[in-house]
């Protein structure tokens, strides 16, 4: 193994990996790293989870010597991804102030991305239907990129934006480095490799158990207005010397660390806006447990090198299976055991959990929320011993005279205590039942769907896949094969998904059309 010293970076890349305290280069950065700096074409075979942003944002990072001109170019399947690696961008150019990035993708006003690209942007991440709507609008300007990868290209092609891809490489100069980043390979992944790649190197790294056995992994379906007292209820019913709360959003992370300070809970934050020597105090604090929880933000995550971590909250559902690994391995180590809780809001996030699941190996079990009287028993019972404590340590002297005052106008010591108990344990606690929510068996069994609308009316498979998984949160592996034909288009489901289809697309529009749809006759 190693180390990032001996990959050539410079040193405003060395400073800022530091600052993040990644110890050593995955297998994939290690590999990946160097063959990228060296310029020629990669297919790297890795599972999501190996810290494959870092081996391609890195060498592109290192590459923009041009502060007028895109070059770079960052394609991925969905918006979530796009953010996510739009963030990681951002965060390793601290010492790059002459660069800039922005993320382009479907569901954001176009408007704001013209105004931003009529700047000087260096590095484009995005998804395939908004860099085209930008390229026509000749609003976006590729002919200046050095370097365009391909994240989670199977998924893309799975997703059916390969014409796509296509025609966002017409407009790209002949000579260029084209990096495809796939967990599978896959004719049709091998096909495009050989229309849109020159020779490429093949990186292929195993796959690994990605989950530790040592950690006890629970999930919680929660109307989203009722998570804040569900993760407070969980705190108060676990009294942890050390958790780790994790939130997608640095918007959250302040959220939530005014939620819980106001409830007098020795709580801390930690993002990426925040200094350096501020994110070093507030690490240095919770290792020496003058706090015990922690809220984070995602790109932070790496940095919190702390063994003795109880309990790890996904107060946000991660946005990629990568994420959710790198957020439980905070806990559970060193053959400690470890609890990771993730909080789930509706069918769509549940069935996005169920996937996670699977392909990182995890037994992730349906939590049972706290009711009022096991938090009210637990409260009482801190609170029965803080006393005794404070009694044992001499630590009331200075507070006589208030008792004594009390005491003398007649009131009893039993009484007392009951209102000072009353006033220091929170007895309006708000129960959260939560959903109970099922995972869908599924029993292995497709049916066709027949959508009434096809090339006629511009309808694509990309089209379908995108209102199906918007509409039913089904796993996009889970949709079969798309017949596409000039007034009505076909698509294989599971036959559990049929009835939620019909019911949901029926409701919506796609390219303005209404939505006919029914289950094809056998």
């Amino acid at each position: 193994m190693s180390t990032f010293e001996e990959l050539n970076l410079s040193k405003d890349s060395l400073k800022i990996i530091k600052e993040l305290n990644f110890k050593e280069p995955t297998k994939i950065q290690e590999e990946a790293i160097p063959l990228m700096l060296s310029g020629i074409d990669i297919m790297g075979l890795s599972q999501t989870g190996s810290g494959k942003t870092l081996a391609f944002a890195l060498p592109i990072i290192e590459s923009i010597n041009n502060a007028n001109k895109i070059e770079a170019l960052v394609i991925c399947p969905t918006r979530e991804l796009a953010l996510q690696i739009n963030e990681v961008f951002h965060t390793l150019i601290k010492y790059r102030k002459d660069l800039l990035i922005e993320a382009v993708y479907g569901g954001s006003p176009i408007e704001n991305n013209i105004r931003a690209l009529r700047k000087k942007v260096n590095i484009v991440v995005g998804t395939p239907g908004r860099i085209i709507d930008l390229l026509k609008r000749k609003a976006l300007h590729l002919e200046s990129v050095k370097t365009i990868v391909l994240d989670e290209a199977d998924e893309m092609l799975k997703m059916g934006f390969k014409e796509d891809v296509e025609e966002i490489f017409k407009y790209t100069p002949e000579y260029k480095q084209v990096v495809m980043f796939s967990a599978t390979m896959p004719k049709e992944i091998k096909d495009i490799s050989k229309n849109i790649q020159k020779n490429p190197t093949i990186i292929k790294i195993n796959k690994e158990e990605m989950t530790v056995k040592t950690i006890k992994q629970y999930y919680f379906n929660i109307n989203g207005s009722e998570k804040k007292q569900a993760l407070l209820n969980l705190l108060y019913i676990h009294q942890p010397k050390s958790a780790l709360i994790f939130a997608n959003t640095k918007r959250m992370v302040d959220d939530l660390y005014e939620f819980l300070n106001d409830k007098d809970l020795k709580v801390s934050k930690l993002h990426g806006d925040m200094a350096q020597t501020e994110r070093t105090r507030v690490l240095n604090n919770f290792k020496d447990e003058k706090i015990n929880i922690l809220i984070a933000s995602d790109v932070v995550s790496r940095g919190i090198d702390v063994n003795d971590i109880e309990i790890v909250f996904n107060y946000d559902l991660p946005q990629t299976r990568e994420y959710y690994v790198h957020r439980i391995g905070r806990t559970g180590r060193a053959g400690k055991e470890g609890i990771a809780y993730t909080f789930v809001s509706g069918k769509k996030q549940l069935n996005e959990l169920v996937q996670i699941a699977k392909e990182t190996n995890s037994n992730i079990k349906e939590g049972k929320l706290p009711n009022k009287f096991e938090i009210l028993q637990i409260l009482s019972d801190t609170f029965v011993k803080n006393i005794e404590s404070k009694l044992k340590d001499g630590q009331y002297e200075s507070y006589n005279a208030i008792s004594k005052s009390l005491l003398n106008k007649g009131y009893e010591a039993s009484h007392i205590i009951n209102v000072l108990a009353s006033m220091l344990i929170n007895f309006n606690i708000k129960e959260v039942n939560g959903v109970k929510s099922k995972e869908k068996l599924l029993s292995g069994k497709k049916t066709q769907l027949v959508i009434f609308l096809g090339r006629k009316d511009k309808i694509n498979a990309n089209h379908i896949v995108c209102a199906l998984v918007e509409e039913t949160g089904i796993d996009v592996k889970k949709i079969g094969k798309i017949q596409v034909n000039d007034t009505y288009s076909i698509v294989s489901i599971p036959v559990e998904y049929c009835k939620d289809a019909i019911s949901s697309l029926s409701k919506i529009k796609i390219k303005n059309k209404k939505v006919k749809i029914e289950e094809k006759k056998k």
